[in-house]
């Protein structure tokens, strides 16, 4: 009968979702006990559904002492009809392989989950079937269906079934075990009968804490049942049943005095301990013969949980099961004391009546902060209306109020707490306080959770190194595999197309080709940044935080500020030769620093297959077409920082580095599956149903830096084909995708380059202006490929192959060909007529092409004078382009002379 539940939780494995049903909720147990519990068995997504009234009343008391609430974990706030209750109790744990159920008729407190004589039924998919999992499923739409916000909260409550990422969920049973009703249909009472069935009974067993004042339910079930002989188990002292009712029930029913008693331990004497507790089990079992059916949970034995029908009545969870009288004794009645003698009866108050109010009065039903929107779902009387709000004590102006909803438009940080204020004849009505739900935090993931925890625990001056690293890498490994179905507005689908502009962004060519143009190196924006070992590893866990999203800004303040010992990094201005920004100053290799312990063999080979599967998993199309903007974008700067980590503390070589890279810039940048000269972003923009939507919420200036990091991490060496279609990729992405690369403004993304160059970047005396520079011929190629598309988009094929007046096409040259993008030609060839040759089409999944000679486009022939419009492709955007063709054209000569004597594919791996 009784189950230790956190025992329970703390014994699971790779749980992802909590959802938890109960009336009584206590807020600092959830806080102090249960998100600890459940950290331990994989930090899972919490929702809790509580009854609107209990959740007000025990907030009111607790408020000042909660952190997490609306953050880590959500409680819903169910409203029944006045004098109804919201009474069910269950816990579901939801993971990949399993799931498992209780329900049952304990609180979200310490005495419900740990104290008192309660009932609960435990039901695991892998021993047990799916049909109670799958009733619980169609309970919990129908309690959705109450709540505000029910979008929101179904995606959640869907997430935990999903077949997608749940094996136990493919193919559940019908559903089946479980008895419930969320205020409509027959009372509990008939659903009850009909799980008894017909036929005489011999016996039967009530066993609740709090009755009605009249016993009338006791008394309806009774004749339902026919009468039969009743035994009644309640508590002295601690039962709301009522001598008077008693005798009014006549001889059939016995009343037997029962408790729970918890033993366990010694005294002082050496006599075990034993304690008594409250019995607040609830059960009702019919006997017939040596057969007994039993219906336990939540509801006790009154009107308003048993014979009240549809909205009238209360919201009540319950179980059946059927056993033998030996069973049934051993599960149940040994359970507990029961005594021959009757119980003493008090005069206590039913739990299920609710008074009505009175007066005028506002009641807050939900709260929650999308970005820096406050949303606030109300009820009121009819004379009273919201004017508007006090969010943490600032007082805030309704920006609209509708159809039941107030929103506000807050500035600062996001709110903890909020009161609504309206007039009601004149007086001042103020609600009760009720927390505020910041939906970006609450949509983190248990993997998502575990990644965070793992950086916070392991990103650690004492213990950093290559073990700690792997450990945050396999986390992220984890957190990339799973795939709960996206919920926001604004996703994209795998397809697309249209002519909608690209992003937004557009910068004249006299911005991005001025003197003045790049990112800023003044001395004073890169003074102090000297980090010694501490200061350095803590920094890095503090930006790794805080571009996923869940930065502590007091933590932040604090690392800006230290001033550590002169090891580590230090930026460092260099002379330019008085030519600006124009002259490109390579990267220097890295030094290392502050070295440990060299890595092992063995610790290598384990970081780089989870490199390896980071990377590959960054490119698989259905993470690039199904991931959630706002996440893909965490996840991108967070392999971001931990890639480039690894190059700089050498855990990676620059090969290694390059070729995870590819493994992800290519389908996200350059190509997506060979289907068009579009990567992935481009197409989901694109795709999307509103493309600004998706840029805003995939675009940041944490983003940009990291991307812009990411690009600038190594030189490029001349005779590497990987290194110059990592360079493309680049080039590609700004050309395509200028809001992404973008995002914030210069100024801005210097700020968080930095940042990242601080903790990132692993050597001594960085040249941040060659950094500058680095990111700067970026930007330029990025805007004089975009430029060259535009041109060439402007003139038809026949009349362009006519305009180039270079003669030959030599083997490895980069093409430009129209509607297939970057090309290399795999062999010399004539730009004649009857002259045939091999092009690898980069952008198609780097397949093989055959291009008559005349319809060969060199990259280097369309940027001669005359080919295109000077007003559309001017001379610096040209010029950039050219230094490109130069910097690469070494490499992919090499490759393709590769290609041709082993007759490879093409560069890189090839995706299928």
């Amino acid at each position: 009968m009784r189950q230790d539940l956190l025992k329970i939780i703390t014994g699971a494995r790779d749980v992802t979702n909590a959802v938890i049903l109960t009336h009584n909720i206590d807020f600092v147990f959830v806080q102090a006990v249960i998100i600890p519990a459940l950290r331990k068995c994989g930090s899972p997504s919490v929702t809790v559904f509580a009854d609107a009234d209990c959740a007000a009343e025990a907030y009111g008391y607790q408020a000042r002492v909660l952190a997490d609430l609306g953050r880590r974990y959500r409680v819903v706030p169910v409203a029944m009809r006045t004098g109804c209750r919201f009474h069910p109790k269950a816990l579901l744990l939801a993971g990949p392989e399993s799931a498992t159920l209780l329900v049952g008729s304990g609180n979200l407190t310490f005495g419900g989950w740990r104290e008192n004589g309660e009932v609960w039924f435990r039901y695991d998919s892998g021993e047990d079937g799916t049909a109670a999992l799958a009733a619980f499923r169609a309970y919990l739409r129908e309690v959705v269906e109450r709540c505000p916000r029910p979008e929101t909260l179904m995606a959640e409550v869907e997430e935990a079934f999903d077949p997608g990422t749940r094996a136990w969920a493919v193919n559940m049973e019908e559903p089946g075990v479980l008895v419930g009703q969320v205020g409509r249909g027959e009372p509990m009472l008939e659903r009850m009968v009909t799980v008894f069935g017909d036929g005489g009974v011999d016996e039967l067993f009530v066993c609740a804490p709090y009755f009605d004042e009249n016993a009338a339910a006791l008394r309806t079930l009774q004749v339902r049942l026919g009468s039969p002989p009743t035994r009644v188990l309640v508590q002295s002292e601690r039962t709301s049943l009522r001598g008077a009712a008693v005798k009014a029930l006549g001889s059939s029913v016995g009343l037997k005095a029962a408790t729970y008693r918890h033993v366990g331990g010694t005294d002082g004497d050496g006599e075990a301990r034993v304690r008594e507790a409250l019995l607040h089990a609830k059960f009702y079992a019919v006997r017939r013969a040596d057969v007994v059916t039993v219906v336990a949970g939540s509801a006790n034995c009154s009107r308003a949980a048993l014979t009240v029908p549809g909205s009238a009545g209360n919201a009540e969870l319950m179980v059946h099961a059927t056993m033998t009288a030996a069973e049934f004794e051993d599960a149940f009645l040994k359970e507990l004391v029961v005594e021959e003698k009757e119980p003493v009866l008090s005069e206590a108050t039913d739990d299920d009546h609710v008074p009505p109010r009175s007066g005028g009065f506002i009641q807050i039903k939900a709260a929650s902060m999308e970005g820096r929107v406050l949303r606030v779902a109300f009820q009121s009387d009819e004379g009273t209306t919201p004017s508007h709000a006090e969010v943490d004590g600032r007082v805030v102006d309704s920006v609209d109020v509708e159809g039941g909803w107030v929103t506000f438009k807050l500035s600062g940080s996001a709110g903890m707490v909020v009161v609504l204020l309206g007039g009601s004849e004149g007086a001042e009505i103020r609600s009760q306080p009720h927390w505020i739900d910041d939906e970006r935090a609450l949509r983190a993931t248990a993997r998502g959770r575990s990644l965070a925890e793992a950086i916070q625990t392991r990103v650690r001056g004492e213990g950093w190194g290559i073990g700690a690293w792997t450990d945050v890498l396999s986390e992220l490994s984890k957190h990339l595999q799973y795939m709960p179905k996206p919920d926001t507005v604004g996703h994209a689908g795998r397809g697309g197309g249209g002519d909608r502009a690209r992003g937004g962004v557009e910068f004249e060519w006299g911005d991005v080709f001025s003197d003045a143009y790049g990112l800023p190196t003044e001395t004073s924006a890169i003074s102090g940044l000297r980090a010694g070992l501490e200061d350095k590893v803590g920094g890095l866990r503090s930006m790794l935080l805080r571009w996923y999203g869940i930065a502590r800004p007091d933590e932040r303040e604090e690392l800006r500020g230290g001033n550590g010992d002169p090891e580590g990094v230090e930026l460092v201005v260099v002379d330019d030769g008085g030519d600006g920004v124009d002259r490109v100053a390579e990267v220097p290799k890295v030094a290392r620093g502050n070295v440990r312990t060299s890595a092992s063999d063995k610790e290598r080979k384990r970081a780089l297959g989870l490199v390896r599967r980071i990377a590959t998993r960054l490119g698989e199309a259905d993470y690039l077409g199904e991931r959630a903007p706002e996440v893909l974008a965490a996840d991108l700067r967070i392999a971001a920082v931990l890639l480039r980590v690894g190059l700089a503390e050498g855990w990676l070589t620059e090969e290694e580095f390059v070729d995870g890279t590819m493994e992800i810039w290519g389908p996200l940048f350059f190509n997506a599956e060979g289907r068009e000269n579009r990567g992935w972003l481009e197409q989901r923009y694109l795709g999307a149903p509103d493309g600004d939507e998706f840029a805003a919420a995939m675009g940041s200036v944490e983003l940009a830096a990291a991307l812009g990091c990411w690009a600038i991490a190594i030189p490029l060496k001349a005779g590497n084909a990987k290194r110059a279609l990592f360079d493309l990729a680049a080039a590609q992405g700004m050309a395509r995708l200028p809001w992404l690369w973008q995002a914030g403004g210069t100024e801005r993304i210097a700020g968080e380059m930095i940042e990242m160059v601080r903790y990132a970047w692993g050597s001594v005396g960085v040249d941040w202006r060659g950094i500058g520079q680095r990111w700067l011929r970026l930007v330029r190629r990025g805007y004089a490929l975009d430029r060259l598309e535009k041109a060439v988009s402007r003139v038809e094929v026949g009349e362009l192959r006519g305009r180039i007046r270079q003669a030959k096409v030599v083997g490895g040259e980069l093409l430009w060909q129209k509607g297939a993008g970057f090309c290399v030609a795999e062999e010399d060839c004539e730009r004649i007529d009857g002259r045939k040759v091999s092009v690898l089409v980069l952008q198609r999944g780097r397949r093989r092409k055959i291009y008559v000679g005349p319809f060969l486009m060199p990259l280097a022939g369309l940027l001669d004078k005359g080919v295109l419009d000077e007003g559309v492709m001017p001379f610096a955007a040209r010029r950039e382009l050219r230094a490109m063709i130069r910097e690469l054209g070494a490499g992919l000569r090499i490759g393709a002379t590769e290609r041709r004597r082993t007759g490879a594919g093409g560069v890189g791996r090839r995706r299928r």
